[in-house]
């Protein structure tokens, strides 16, 4: 299915193109959106624009629109651009592109995946070779393409900006050039699309620099200033992660009392153990998960036993792994134990079964709100989260010694299964820590 670019979008993307353009370049070009604000901005036509698709008759449309316009300077191309610009195509190593623009096609699924051979692409840089999705084989091969200085500008999904399984690719565009800008976009940008998009501004020159990172707001955003090499945490580009780090950080530093404790220390994390697509019914799924707490259902009879450690103990605390604000799902189970949990679920057991309610009051204060969940929460199709990253994160145990009375409330009010009182109590506490960052501390 082809996504066309909103006008205002395209807009705000060439606000980065360079001012002097001689080639410039469009590898899934479509219906030429992304062109128009850009050759508007320039003082003078560029001698060469290339555009690239593997629909023909988009091209044919596009010759339409343009050739008046650009004459002997646009050159159409019905192609793969992967395949058109491969190592083993010499034409692709004449060219010296200023400016590539580009919204690529998304893969979207885990399967279909290109190979990159870095090697290949950057003979003079090297590299391992990868398998990765046909979006992140664009951006690096638009890298390759560019000139020194080139910039490339691009609408890209949360695979080029944060994924943990295409970090590889952005620690090498960090070595090849510099990432400038990336702003994210309004969920639904493109029509029944809710994932997260990305502007996305790289720029074939020398030195890491400041990268600006943006949130949602397209007209208004707010902006962080991150330093390449130097915080970039987990080498990830998206504004909502590097915001709840500076919170994070910024709390971990004036509270050290707090015990800060990796959540591996404490617990052990299980992945669920039935496979949620032909899960039947019987488990556990992320539907269980209501205001607060894993509810067990009234038909507890039909329901599947796992003796392994998969299935749920008591002090066990449960979290979504995928589903629509699954940081924020971190919670107790009630009613019978034993039960199966989908592989939609995380299981966090306590080493030591008295832990569980300092666990589970330490986790929430730190990531069941809209500015500390993307600390372990990622996007793609859909919100998602690793085992991995939940069990990095260090979390304050000693909040429990430290707000004595606010944990007695807290610990009676999950007992009653308050989740109201729960909620204002971890909202006072944020507040407390967060004193010196008050945009932050609220949730």
């Amino acid at each position: 299915m082809q996504y066309d670019t909103p006008a205002e979008v395209a807009k705000a993307l060439a606000r980065h193109a360079p001012r002097s353009i001689e080639t410039l370049l469009d590898p899934a070009v479509g219906n030429g959106a992304l062109l128009d604000p850009i050759l508007n901005r320039l003082s003078a036509s560029p001698k060469h624009v290339v555009c690239i698709d593997s629909n023909k008759d988009l091209l044919v449309g596009l010759r339409g629109r343009l050739e008046e316009r650009l004459g002997r300077s646009l050159r159409l191309i019905n192609a793969d651009f992967l395949e058109w610009s491969s190592p083993s195509n010499m034409r692709y190593r004449r060219l010296c592109i200023d400016c590539i623009v580009m919204n690529p096609p998304f893969m979207g699924r885990k399967n279909g995946l290109v190979k990159v051979d870095l090697s290949a692409d950057f003979p003079k840089i090297g590299g391992a070779s990868h398998f990765a999705p046909i979006e992140v084989a664009f951006v690096l091969r638009a890298a390759r393409l560019l000139r020194p200085g080139g910039r490339l500008l691009a609408v890209v999904p949360l695979s080029v900006v944060a994924s943990i399984t295409t970090r590889w690719a952005r620690e090498f565009l960090l070595r090849v050039g510099a990432v400038r800008y990336v702003h994210e976009l309004p969920r639904f940008t493109f029509r029944d699309v809710e994932a997260r998009t990305y502007l996305f501004i790289f720029e074939r020159s020398r030195g890491s620099g400041t990268i600006v990172l943006c949130n949602h707001d397209l007209a208004r955003p707010k902006r962080l200033l991150v330093t390449s090499g130097e915080t970039l945490q987990e080498t990830r580009f998206d504004y909502s992660f590097h915001r709840a780090f500076i919170w994070y950080t910024s709390v971990a530093g004036s509270f050290p009392q707090l015990t800060w404790t990796k959540v591996a220390d404490v617990a052990t994390i299980y992945r669920g153990s039935v496979d949620a697509v032909a899960r039947g019914g019987g488990v556990l799924h992320t539907c269980h998960y209501k205001d607060g707490f894993w509810r067990s259902p009234k038909n507890i009879g039909r329901f599947r036993r796992e003796r392994s450690p998969m299935g749920v103990r008591k002090g066990d605390l449960l979290v979504k792994r995928v589903g629509r604000d699954c940081g924020r799902s971190i919670g107790k189970v009630t009613g019978h134990q034993g039960l199966a949990c989908s592989d939609c679920i995380l299981i966090i057991r306590p080493k030591v079964r008295t832990l569980s309610a300092r666990l589970l009051f330490a986790l929430r204060v730190v990531l069941a709100w809209s500015g500390g969940s993307p600390l372990i929460q990622r996007t793609t199709g859909a919100s998602y989260l690793t085992a991995h990253d939940l069990s990095w994160l260090s979390i304050p145990l000693g909040l429990a010694d430290h707000f004595s009375q606010e944990y007695a409330d807290y610990t009676s009010a999950a007992a009653e299964r308050q989740i109201d009182a729960m909620l204002n109590i971890e909202d006072l506490i944020r507040r407390s820590l967060g004193a010196g960052i008050p945009e932050l501390a609220s949730s």
